[in-house]
């Protein structure tokens, strides 16, 4: 709504969906890596899908400990950290959420109706 023209408006939305498609190749690029480059595998092959699971999530851990210095490693981990927190904080929020206007409103303080005339 803010762009001059049509074209300038349709161009925004191209070069927003451009880095967009970023997202993916930042996400999937370093368990690529991972498999190509760690000399062996964390677990056996014959467990199935778990044992997947388990080697991607150790993965960037691994990588972080053997390819970068103490100063990368440092900020390498602040960010995995950052990231779990980050994700806590939006589960805490959620539950806070849910306790107020589910369980807390409806069950245990009830009102009563009060007439606004």
């Amino acid at each position: 709504m803010a762009a001059k023209d049509l074209r300038s408006a349709q161009m925004g939305t191209i070069i927003g969906s451009f880095f967009k498609m970023l997202v993916p190749l930042i996400v999937i690029l370093p368990g690529l890596l991972a498999l190509g480059v760690l000399p062996f595998k964390l677990v056996p092959e014959t467990h199935g899908e778990y044992a997947w699971s388990a080697y991607l999530q150790r993965s960037i851990a691994l990588m972080l400990a053997r390819y970068c210095g103490p100063g990368l490693l440092g900020l390498g981990v602040t960010a995995l950290i950052a990231g779990f927190m980050s994700g806590m904080a939006g589960n805490v929020s959620a539950f806070a959420t849910v306790w107020t206007y589910d369980i807390y409103k409806p069950l245990l303080r009830k009102q009563p109706a009060t007439s606004t005339i």
